[in-house]
């Protein structure tokens, strides 16, 4: 590749994941490429293989891994907080997707139902979200 910059980096990623289908295919499992980082003279990327074909499953399995680990900086967090639903002001109805731990401020995903944009936000916004949940199933009971 002579030529480092954003734009062949964007077919080779294309390129890369087409490849890598048939391998997915064949062990059953979710192969993903992560974020990539370049210079004038190469570029590298982090592979993640997930024991999962189905990239929703894939996506949950690694949510419970993060939740396993690092859950002691979220408390009250459990792995069934995966998808949890609720409703966001600006944004309508979202569901929890995914946790990054290293992300000081704003380590929680959620996507938007209604058009499966993603957004990164605070814990303290989920477990805001989570207690107004818990306090209408206590009202309905």
């Amino acid at each position: 590749m002579k030529n480092i910059n954003k734009t062949t980096l964007q077919e080779f990623r294309k390129v890369f994941n087409d490849t890598v289908k048939d391998m997915s295919d064949r062990y059953d499992v979710s192969i993903q490429m992560g974020n990539i980082r370049y210079d004038d003279h190469g570029f590298s990327f982090k592979v993640d293989v997930v024991n999962s074909s189905d990239p929703e499953e894939a996506e949950r399995i690694k949510f419970e891994s993060v939740i396993s680990r690092h859950g002691w900086k979220y408390d009250g967090l459990t792995k069934d907080h995966y998808g949890f639903t609720f409703e966001r002001n600006q944004l309508g109805k979202c569901k929890l997707v995914k946790i990054k731990p290293r992300s000081p401020k704003q380590p929680m995903i959620i996507e938007q139902l209604s058009s499966g944009k993603r957004y990164k936000v605070s814990y303290e916004l989920i477990e805001v979200a989570i207690a107004l949940f818990d306090n209408k199933q206590k009202e309905v009971a």
